[in-house]
């Protein structure tokens, strides 16, 4: 599985960002709308001024992730991962 740490990422695309664990990272002015992100993983991360609209996410986990002035539409949290969900 794909490990990735304090990497900054900028107007990335839904099919741009591979599976895996994603810690301490900040996503900036990207466009995940629609993307699948079964069993990925963000840890102390954040989203500032991302569309995440229709994200699929099932056994997602979000531990300690911050969404700043980002698009949520259509996200069902309920089918992440609960274990140590905290966002």
């Amino acid at each position: 599985m794909l490990y990735v740490e304090a990497q900054h990422f900028n107007h990335l695309s839904g099919a741009s960002l591979q599976a895996g664990s994603y810690e301490g990272c900040q996503f900036e002015s990207c466009d995940f709308s629609g993307a699948n992100w079964s069993n990925f993983r963000f840890v102390d991360s954040s989203f500032v001024h991302c569309n995440l609209s229709n994200v699929q996410l099932p056994d997602a986990r979000f531990q300690a992730v911050v969404f700043k002035q980002s698009k949520l539409l259509g996200l069902h949290f309920e089918h992440c991962y609960a274990f140590g969900f905290e966002i």
